[in-house]
C-alpha cells in the first residue's frame, strides 16, 4: 500500500518506480497507491477508484463483472451509474461544482 509514490520524483526516477511496480504485479501481486496524479492513475492502475464523502467511482474494464460483485457485497446499493469516460472527466463529475460537470 503506497500513499503518492510518486510525489517530488524527477521523469526517470518515475519511470523506473512504474517499470518495478509493473514487474511486481505481473508476479501475481497487488499494489495499492493512493495518487493525486490522474494521468498517472489512468495510465498504470488496472483499476480505479475515486472517492468523495459517501460516493464510490470504480473504473474497470468489465462493468459486468464489476456490478454483480458489487451488488452482491452491497445489496443495499442504490443510485448506480455506469459510463465510458476518462478518468478526468469522472473526476470532474464527482468533484465539480456544477459549472463545468461532464454532461
Amino acid at each position: 500500500m503506497l500513499d503518492e509514490p510518486t510525489v517530488a520524483t524527477d521523469v526517470e526516477t518515475r519511470r523506473q518506480f512504474w517499470k518495478s511496480m509493473r514487474d511486481f504485479t505481473d508476479s501475481g501481486r497487488t499494489v495499492l497507491f493512493a495518487t493525486h496524479y490522474l494521468e498517472e492513475a489512468q495510465e498504470y492502475a488496472d483499476r480505479v477508484v475515486l472517492m468523495r464523502a459517501d460516493r464510490v467511482s470504480l473504473a474497470c474494464t468489465d462493468s459486468d463483472a464489476a456490478l454483480r460483485a458489487l451488488l452482491a457485497a452491497f445489496p443495499h446499493t442504490h443510485d448506480i451509474e455506469i459510463n465510458a469516460v476518462g478518468l478526468e472527466d469522472a473526476f470532474l463529475a464527482l468533484t465539480g461544482t456544477g459549472e463545468d460537470d461532464v454532461r
